[in-house]
């Protein structure tokens, strides 16, 4: 199942070039209703990001992880 995403925003910090782009997705906060979610995209290092996004996803959706 899907979460449903209430709110999501993004910023675009730095032009992102036609390369492999790849990004981080963490749950920084999870209540019972609602769960606060930061993305950050990147391309050559991670300390530098391209884009930053920010979410708020409904929390009563178990998310499982695409990697282990």
């Amino acid at each position: 199942m899907v979460p449903k995403i209430i709110n999501f925003s993004l910023d675009y910090l730095r032009v992102c070039r036609l390369r492999d782009t790849y990004a981080r997705c963490v749950v920084t906060q999870k209540g019972l209703q609602v769960a606060k979610v930061a993305i950050s995209a990147w391309q050559e290092n991670e300390n530098t990001p391209c884009t930053l996004g920010r979410a708020l996803s409904d929390s009563r959706v178990e998310i499982i992880p695409a990697f282990s």
